[in-house]
């Protein structure tokens, strides 16, 4: 999963990155800011158990490019081309389980998002970390279409 975001109110409230789930808080991979620490949490629960709780505990504000991938071999994140967050876990989820897709909400919210959202793609295969890199290191789409030779219609 990839996401640019712009945070604009960045103090005292929870901020739902995106969450893929089974519209419910029992299977889910989520992104979120918290409100309490101000850091970016990476989740992952399967059966309503926590089996990836992990912080990147640097304060971000302004824009952010962020990939978080999962997989059946763990997990990792991504953001502004550096790789920050690394998990050894089993990720996976039996196939049609995840369902949803929320973008600035969880699960089973409907509160406002309380930053912008510039960019979105969800993949239906784990990135590879030279291609969550590749999504989260450059400066501009035109300079990672012309390096990775894509068009961006």
């Amino acid at each position: 999963m990839f996401v640019e975001v712009d945070w604009q109110l960045t103090s005292g409230a929870t901020q739902w990155i995106f969450s893929i789930n089974d519209s419910t808080f029992t299977n889910r991979v989520l992104l979120l800011k918290s409100a309490v620490d101000e850091y970016i949490d990476a989740r992952v629960y399967k059966s309503g158990s926590a089996v990836w709780n992990e912080p990147y505990t640097i304060s971000l504000s302004g824009i952010q490019k962020i990939a978080l991938t999962y997989s059946a071999t763990g997990g990792k994140m991504y953001i502004n081309g550096s790789e920050v967050l690394d998990d050894a876990n089993d990720l996976s989820f039996s196939a049609g389980t995840l369902t949803d897709v929320d973008f600035g909400q969880s699960a089973t919210s409907s509160g406002q998002a309380n930053m912008w959202i510039r960019a979105v793609a969800l993949f239906t295969t784990r990135l590879s970390d030279a291609e969550a890199y590749s999504l989260t290191g450059y400066d501009t789409y035109a300079q990672m279409a012309n390096a990775l030779q894509y068009t961006i219609l």
